[in-house]
């Protein structure tokens, strides 16, 4: 009798040593950064007269690659867009196989991290991203944050002289705006906004930005998006570099890095100072309508890994010094009020990130952060050059912020068949202390749980669901609900669309603020409500490309309703406080187009952005959307033969409607002048080979070629620590000229 049990357990055995040895995997790599590009094309053609199907058209998965069928001699077509297609001859094998791709253009494959379950290209990723590479902020000479980001469409800089630049994105403020550091937030907001001149960008490989509510993944302040400077990885066994920067107004600038690998520990080391002579357009010898500013900073990092796992340690440190000298006190000019403001902050990170099993993934962050600001007023003997701080208690001012982060992520590929998923925790501690803040000091912790599941159809569609649960020690904080879409419609036409709940919760000085003086009597309120907001954003792309050249088309809309919306303003006659006006509201759309090839890298765009506010209760609201114009076109044209780079950046931004209360409790609206910006960059790279090889990057070009100074404003402002009420508003120092040298050595 025949025993079918034993039939039954080795033919399954039979069968799989079988397709192991009719089948093979064909995996598919970005060659830059060595992770699986999904989704590409391989077309496999078997001309032996045996094969069935002489010709098959597969898709590779979220891990990178097909099985071919094929056992016998074949010819394998490689495409996927933004990369040079390969094609190549298979003999007959049974071990896998794995190709590596070149990109047509590293800034249409970047790979990104933030907002992702694993890295992966701005291509792959389920947000839009925009991203500024190391290439790109070279080219504009940018020294600082306020520097790349002034050109770059639906995001306008706000200049104050003292507190400096700040951003609104989309229509919404800088404090929806969530700025970090390798995931990190940066701590020291100033009425609300991070100084963009204090973000150094000599470390920084690129900056990440995505644009509309980030809230499910990032938590408060990320309502309105979020910007991710991402440090330089520590790759080179040994690297060095110096690096100079001059301006015609008065900016001398240096800084220097050094990477060494030692017994498989990596450590890299950079820091440099920034100095600013200050600036006046006027007759004024004393006085400076931009300040001098000095600044010094220094970052150290370690890394190693132990298997698929990062271990890395990274320390920052930042000092910045701003003199405001007074004019000289009449009847005979001799002495003047000086005011000093010290700033240091201090950030300590713990990074362990990477694969620890099949299609397993963690990504944990620990870090303290210390923002101290320091302000000081001195009685100054302009001719014996004496100074004593004056005994006024409301001129002497310090503010102190402590901040730890501990956020973990878990990340699991393909848990069930076209499922993963992401689950992680956020927990943020943040104490403030001063004599203007209530009992002189108080604290807050946000503690929150977070969900995310990605579905993908057959290769083609993908859902990402996520769910952020908060607990806040200081008001009740909302459940926050996110679903964005993906949809490959073909390789060409991609539809990215989404649905997305934001909130931002009042800061310790929106709570507990209190300044009373002479001049200001700002009050703080313990009551308010968490700003919330429903965000619908869709973006559509379209790409023409060939293995020399892409384009791209990209239309964009999107829509922000925010309730209880904080804002400073007037409750009495010389008295403010910040309370919940009501609702507002952004609506608007742009459209971008590039081109890419070996050569030539151009983008341009438009966009159209309306602002909507409706204070509660109020009789006679804005009642439709005032409308802003932006224009944007950057153009960078690498002339190889000759190691020449030229590099153009244009921007006009529009008339900007704003809005404010009086102080009879009544909306008022006014609009800011719009301005043109222009900046030109000539960049020339040559080699030289020494002891090591020697790279030299020199810089020479010219900012704000349209010598724009100050622009107008309808209506005054709210007065507040630093604004006049002026109708003049500054913008830049006018048209100036830079040289910059690079020295490397690998």
């Amino acid at each position: 009798m025949i025993n079918f049990a034993k039939y039954l357990v080795i033919i399954p055995i039979i069968l799989i040593i079988c397709y192991s040895a009719y089948s093979y995997n064909i995996y598919v790599l970005d060659n830059a950064n060595k992770i699986p590009l999904h989704n590409a094309t391989v077309t496999i053609n078997c001309f032996e007269n045996s094969c069935n199907d002489s010709t098959i058209i597969l898709k590779t998965n979220k891990f990178g690659y097909v099985k071919n069928p094929f056992q016998k001699k074949s010819i394998v077509k490689i495409t996927f867009i933004g990369y040079q297609s390969i094609e190549d001859t298979i003999e007959t094998k049974t071990k896998d196989i794995t190709y590596y791709m070149e990109p047509i253009s590293i800034m249409l494959n970047e790979v990104v991290t933030t907002g992702q379950f694993i890295p992966t290209t701005t291509q792959q990723s389920v947000f839009p991203v925009n991203v500024l590479n190391k290439d790109r902020i070279s080219s504009q000479a940018a020294v600082n944050l306020r520097d790349v980001l002034a050109t770059e469409m639906n995001i306008r800089i706000g200049v104050d002289n003292i507190l400096g630049s700040n951003i609104s994105l989309d229509g919404i403020s800088g404090q929806n705006v969530k700025i970090m550091i390798d995931g990190v937030p940066v701590i020291g907001r100033l009425n609300g906004n991070i100084d963009l001149n204090q973000l150094n960008l000599n470390n920084a490989e690129r900056i990440e930005i995505i644009e509309g509510p980030m809230s499910a993944i990032y938590g408060t302040d990320a309502l309105g998006g979020v910007i991710n400077i991402i440090s330089k990885d520590i790759k080179n066994q040994f690297g060095t570099s110096v690096n100079s920067y001059y301006e015609s107004v008065g900016v001398a600038n240096f800084d220097a890095d050094l990477t060494l690998n030692i017994s498989d520990y990596r450590f890299h080391l950079n820091g440099g100072r920034y100095f600013f002579a200050g600036f006046s357009n006027s007759n004024k010898i004393r006085f400076k309508e931009w300040k001098p500013k000095e600044q010094y900073f220094a970052n150290f990092s370690i890394a190693k890994n132990f298997g698929d796992i990062e271990f890395k340690y990274s320390g920052n440190f930042f000092y910045e010094f701003i003199l405001n000298r007074g004019e000289p006190r009449l009847p005979y000019r001799e002495s003047a009020f000086d005011d000093k403001y010290f700033t240091n902050r201090l950030g300590n990170s713990f990074f362990i990130k990477g694969k620890i099993g099949e299609n397993k993934y963690i990504d944990f962050i620990a870090s303290y952060s210390n923002f101290k600001r320091k302000k000081n007023t001195f009685f100054k003997n302009l001719i014996t050059l004496e100074e004593v701080l004056t005994s006024d208690s409301n001129a002497q001012d310090t503010s102190a912020f402590n901040s730890i982060l501990l956020r973990g992520t878990f990340s699991r590929d393909a848990a069930i068949k076209e499922l993963s998923y992401q689950v992680g925790f956020d927990i943020n501690l943040e104490d403030a202390g001063g004599k203007r803040i209530e009992n002189l000091t108080q604290d807050i912790g946000d503690y929150a749980a977070f969900l995310s599941f990605q579905y993908k159809f057959m290769n083609y569609l993908i859902l990402q669901p996520a769910l952020r649960i908060v607990y806040n020690s200081r008001y009740d904080a909302p459940i926050v609900p996110s679903l964005n879409i993906k949809w490959n419609i073909n390789d060409d036409f991609i539809l990215r669309l989404s649905y997305a709940r934001g909130f931002r919760s009042p800061s310790l000085k929106e709570l507990f603020f209190n300044f009373v003086d002479i001049n200001h009597n700002i009050q703080g309120r313990s009551d308010l409500k968490a700003e919330k907001s429903h965000s619908i954003n869709g973006v559509f792309s379209y790409q023409i490309h060939s293995d020399e050249f892409l384009m791209k088309f990209e239309p964009r809309i999107f829509f922000n309703n925010i309730d209880d919306l904080i804002t400073l303003a007037a409750i009495k006659k010389d008295e403010f406080s910040y309370t919940n006006i009501g609702q507002y509201k952004t609506l608007g759309g742009d459209f971008n187009f590039s081109f890419f090839s070996p050569s030539v890298t151009f983008n341009s765009g438009f966009s159209y952005v309306g602002r909507y506010n409706k204070p509660e209760n109020f009789l006679t609201p804005d009642e439709s959307f005032s409308f802003s114009p932006e224009f944007k076109t950057n153009l960078i044209y690498d002339w190889a033969l000759f190691n020449i780079k030229l590099s153009l950046f244009y921007k006009y931004t529009g008339r900007q409607p704003g809005f404010t209360l009086s102080s009879d409790r009544k909306p008022l609206k006014y609009y800011i002048d719009d301005y043109h910006t222009l900046d030109f960059t000539l960049s020339y790279n040559f080699k030289l080979e020494l002891y090591h090889n020697f790279n030299f990057n020199l810089l020479i070009g010219g900012k704000n070629l349209l010598n724009v100074i100050n622009i107008t404003q309808s209506a005054p402002s709210i007065e507040g620590f630093h604004s006049s009420g002026s109708t003049v508003l500054p913008i830049a120092w006018g048209r100036t000229f830079f040289a910059s040298l690079k020295i490397s050595a690998e």
